[in-house]
C-alpha cells in the first residue's frame, strides 16, 4: 500500500468523506483529494497533524509497518500472543519460546498489514510456522 492508498484507508476506517475530512485538517477538498491521487505528495504538517489529532502511527502512514494507531498496535500485539497460546495449549504443543516469539512477530506483521486475520488464517500461519 501507498502513503496515498494508507491515507485513504484511515480517512475510511473512520467513516469520514473526504469533505469533511479536509475540512478537519485545513485543507480544501481539492487539495486532500490530490494526496490520496498521489497527485501531490502529503505534506509533512498534514502527516504530524494526523498523528497528534488521531493517534496515527506515523511509522504506518509513512512506511506500511505496525499498527494504524497506538491503541490498534497494542491490541495486535495483545491478539497475536493470546492466539498464538491458545493454539499451542490446545494442540498440546510446546515450542520453544524463541520459536513462539517467532510465530507471535509473524502474525503480529501480518494483522499490521491488514488490520485483522480471521482465527482460521492465524491457525495456518501457526501451522506453517511449526
Amino acid at each position: 500500500m501507498t502513503i496515498a492508498e494508507r491515507l485513504a484507508h484511515f480517512r475510511k476506517s473512520l467513516g469520514k468523506t473526504q469533505i469533511p475530512f479536509a475540512e478537519e485538517l485545513g485543507v480544501s477538498q481539492s487539495a486532500y483529494k490530490n494526496y490520496e491521487r498521489e497527485a501531490t505528495d502529503l505534506p509533512i504538517s498534514i502527516a504530524v497533524k494526523l498523528c497528534q489529532d488521531y493517534d496515527l502511527s506515523a511509522e504506518w502512514l509513512l512506511l506500511g509497518r505496525s499498527g494504524m494507531t497506538t491503541k490498534m498496535t497494542d491490541e495486535i500485539i495483545e491478539s497475536a500472543v493470546v492466539v498464538t497460546r491458545e493454539f499451542l495449549t490446545e494442540h498440546g504443543l510446546e515450542v520453544p519460546p524463541e520459536k513462539e516469539a517467532k510465530i507471535v512477530r509473524y502474525l503480529v506483521r501480518k494483522m499490521s498489514e491488514t488490520g485483522k486475520l480471521n482465527p482460521a488464517e492465524c491457525e495456518e500461519i501457526i501451522r506453517l510456522a511449526i
